[in-house]
């Protein structure tokens, strides 16, 4: 929570600082025009550079604000020619706030454009690639990372299906990624949607803290002691799942995130390689 107000703090700040700029660059550019004879010269051109940081820094329409009020500021306020009091032709004022309207339009589209495709790659960056509707372990170590500064208390469950590189060998590829996928979905309804990832083919894991349900842990352990102790019917096939669950339970350590993940495998690790059992990390395994 309090991490939350320091950042809506801070881009307040930050946006009244880029709100001051932007009045102070359009403001000294029009007396700097007037001083110097008027729109005469060249350097009316210089309202492009607020016209286009304000598309850089809030988008189109913005742009658009801050072209319109240079066009304005340079046009029927400002004369031709300071010394001889000569006022601009409407035609060339109007065409100049059109081109400088045009310009924060046409600059503020093309940055959202690029932010948007930015965007795009950076979340098919953090999309598995064995399943296209679940995070991948970039997204897992980044949620981590939030948990820790946030101080959040949360367990990282991760499920190792043991035996499915058999079942996608031996009887059918895409059986092999349907109980993968339909675990999934099953673990998504007792800590959400966002809160089950993929690393290796065979594996999930659950970031489970307080967004979870009540009972979250025993209700997991109920759903997977039903997977391993009963076949799983799917496409017309019967199939025994075997899992090893290995459960991290982070108390305020100085880990990374890759640390604290590694901790849930290492616990799961134990145990007879197709035995499905759940098994808890403890620091002792460090000395073994």
């Amino acid at each position: 929570m309090n991490s939350t107000v320091k950042r809506m703090n801070r881009n307040s700040s930050t946006n009244l600082i880029k709100i001051l700029l932007i009045c102070f660059l359009i403001i000294a550019i029009s007396f700097f025009v007037y001083i110097t004879g008027g729109t005469k010269k060249v350097f009316v051109h210089l309202m492009y550079i607020p016209t286009i940081l304000s598309s850089l820094f809030w988008g189109t329409y913005a742009g658009l604000a801050a072209g319109i009020v240079c066009g304005i500021l340079a046009g029927p306020f400002m004369p031709l020619d300071v010394s001889l009091g000569i006022m601009q032709d409407p035609i060339n004022w109007i065409s100049r706030l059109i081109m400088f309207s045009l310009i924060g339009l046409l600059t503020g589209y093309m940055i959202d454009r690029i932010n948007r495709l930015n965007k795009e790659k950076q979340e098919r960056n953090l999309i598995s690639p064995f399943y296209n509707h679940l995070p991948n372990e970039k997204k897992l170590f980044s949620d981590i990372e939030n948990c820790i500064k946030s101080g959040k208390q949360f367990k990282i469950i991760s499920i190792k299906i043991t035996n499915l590189n058999e079942i996608e060998k031996y009887v059918d590829n895409k059986l092999a990624f349907d109980i993968v996928d339909d675990l999934a979905k099953k673990l998504m309804h007792y800590c959400g949607e966002k809160r089950v990832y993929s690393h290796e083919k065979d594996e999930l894991i659950v970031l489970a803290c307080e967004n979870c349900v009540e009972g979250y842990e025993e209700k997991i352990k109920k759903e997977l002691d039903h997977y391993s102790s009963f076949p799983v019917s799917t496409n017309g096939y019967k199939i025994r799942v075997s899992l090893k669950v290995g459960v991290y339970v982070h108390q305020d350590e100085d880990n990374s995130p890759i640390e604290i993940y590694n901790k849930s495998r290492i616990a799961y690790e134990q145990g007879e390689v197709n035995e499905s059992d759940v098994y808890y990390y403890d620091d002792s395994f460090k000395d073994k």
